[in-house]
């Protein structure tokens, strides 16, 4: 095992055990197809196979590391010893079929059994100031390594290691880290703390499709680019540019995907990060992919204006790299909710109120706000985060990207605060902001604020007369919003699809009704009507009672009764 432990380049203070696998024998005729062997329990990093005295011919073993091949053969087995080979669990190989007697192995799952993940390895001092140098001048601000199409977008600066060697979800560790790969991290995690860097381990997926020519025996190469054309047309259509994928030589990368999964911390404990892609610019390595064996590929031939392209996919582990100061602002891709919970607890306290302000000012320029399937809860929690910061001009930028999606009675109260802090125009030039950010035609959808009237009527039990120049705000605003919708849908739908939609313009209808009556907005609300009694066709006459019907229901609530009396007075 310590013979074993020192050839396959693992830390020498790790402990490297044998569990027995299984016992093989091989008939005449008989063999096993190139494959790679699964990780079968924790730990497991190789295998290890000893063949036992036989005699036999054939059964020759073939271990493929990275296109490099090495064969074990009968004469290398002596029928009068124990022989003994191991090799790390993602090499391809196979057993050639067995010709006379039977070929008898045992097979062995080996284990590395370390408490201390702390890589030993002889990296030389020059080399490591070499990477020092070459980590320094990569994260300097003054270097940017991005085309110039995305040279106006603020985001944090990245880079992707890749290693050689291929592991599992559940192999993936530090501490199990496989030959140059392990002297390489040692040598990333040394100038990580140095250069005050974030550092993560992780597996990429990376998808290549490249352009190829078919090797033809008689003609050398064919493909799109060099084809050999007969004279004779009949046989035109015999020649399509097919071929398989061991015919294809490839010439041009056409493009390359990444995508790391399965975080691990430098104290390899999983992280929950979600997928991350990068781009190229981003990654680099010792080895590059296309000399390594791809665990899947597909070739696709010519058609006549594409194809004659090969598709390969890769596994890889990665060590990924980034600025200590630029730890919000990488979450922020990754769970922006989360951010937003860290700073608000800063934020709370009086004594990391300044780091909390900071940390803001800091991640601000690649800040984008929330996704619109978000939670109304996380929507609160950044208008409390803005409340806290106490600073007009931050809290406002941080509030510009979230968009009228932000507005929903979960909201309100911490909405109410904000205008309490800041007052009403600051509140409506922000809401004016949402609104402008989707001018389109087809944005009409996500400047309309739903459930208007819960949110009016929140503002209304407050009782504080500044919250009138809010509502009023909202209400003018989704009448105009109302009217644009409804009308477009008039002008692009027939008869039938406007009496199907009817229910849904109702419910908008009588959403907007309550609001202007609790808002007190009496020209909101003649306009309103003005604006149903004109549009017969968008409002049957039938449906309008109907609405009206169900509208006095809801809102002759005795706490209501009042507000509705002064309103038709």
């Amino acid at each position: 095992m310590e013979q074993l432990k020192a050839e396959l380049g693992l830390a020498n203070q790790a402990k490297l055990k044998a569990e027995l696998h299984n016992l093989l024998i091989y008939e005449p005729g008989q063999f096993f197809l190139p494959h790679q062997d699964s990780e079968k329990c924790d730990g497991m990093v190789a295998t290890l196979v000893v063949v036992l005295p036989s005699s036999y011919r054939g059964g020759t073993l073939i271990i493929d590391h990275q296109g490099e091949k090495q064969r074990y053969p009968s004469t290398s087995t002596p029928a009068d010893k124990l022989t003994f080979i191991g090799f790390y669990a993602d090499c391809h190989h196979e057993v050639r079929p067995v010709t006379e007697g039977y070929r008898v192995a045992l097979t062995y799952n080996l284990v590395l059994d370390g408490t201390n993940n702390r890589i030993e390895t002889p990296s030389a001092d020059h080399t490591d100031q070499a990477l020092i140098q070459a980590l320094t001048n990569y994260f300097d601000e003054s270097f940017d390594p991005r085309p110039k199409y995305r040279a106006d977008r603020h985001e944090p600066k990245k880079l992707v290691y890749l290693l050689d060697h291929e592991y599992t979800p559940k192999g993936l560790s530090w501490k199990n880290l496989k030959n140059g790969d392990r002297s390489r991290a040692q040598a990333l995690i040394n100038a990580a703390a140095e250069l005050d860097l974030e550092i993560h381990l992780g597996l990429a997926d990376i998808q290549e499709t490249w352009d190829c020519v078919m090797v033809d025996d008689d003609w050398g190469y064919r493909g799109r680019r060099n084809r050999y054309w007969e004279d004779d047309d009949e046989d035109e259509d015999d020649d399509d540019g097919g071929g398989s994928a061991d015919d294809a030589q490839l010439t041009d990368l056409i493009n390359d995907e990444t995508v790391i999964r399965h975080w691990v911390s430098p104290a390899d404990k999983a992280v929950k990060f979600p997928d991350l892609s990068v781009y190229g610019w981003q990654v680099c390595w010792t080895t590059a992919t296309e000399d390594l064996q791809p665990f899947k590929s597909e070739y696709e031939g010519w058609m006549g204006n594409s194809g004659n392209t090969m598709d390969r996919w890769y596994h890889r582990a990665a060590i990924i790299l980034w600025g200590r100061k630029d730890h919000y602002a990488v979450l922020l891709e990754f769970n922006p909710d989360k951010v937003i919970t860290e700073v608000l607890q800063l934020a709370q306290k009086k004594s990391t109120l300044p780091q909390a302000q900071q940390i803001v000012s800091a991640f601000m320029p690649g800040w984008s706000g929330l996704d619109t399937e978000a939670k109304s809860s996380a929507f609160s929690r950044v208008l409390k985060l803005a409340l806290k910061l106490d600073q007009a001009d931050l809290a406002q930028a941080l509030l510009i990207p979230l968009g009228v999606k932000t507005l929903c009675p979960a909201t309100t109260a911490a909405l109410v605060l904000l205008e309490q802090a800041y007052g009403a125009p600051w509140c409506i030039e922000i809401m004016q902001k949402w609104v402008a950010s989707q001018s389109r035609p087809y944005h009409q959808a996500a400047r309309s604020i739903e459930k208007l009237s819960q949110i009016v009527a929140k503002l209304v039990a407050d009782k504080v007369s500044e919250h009138k120049a809010l509502s009023g705000w909202m209400v003018t605003h989704q009448l105009a919003i109302l009217k644009e919708q409804h009308i477009g849908r008039k002008k692009y739908s027939q008869l039938a699809q406007l009496t199907e939609q009817a229910p849904e313009r109702m419910k908008e209808v009588t959403d907007l009704l309550g609001a202007s009556i609790l808002a007190l907005e009496k020209t909101t609300h003649d306009e309103l009507l003005d604006f149903l009694m004109a549009n017969e066709t968008l409002y049957p006459a039938l449906q309008l009672a109907e609405l009206w019907q169900n509208f006095s229901k809801d809102y002759q609530r005795d706490e209501l009764s009042s507000i509705i009396a002064r309103y038709f007075l």
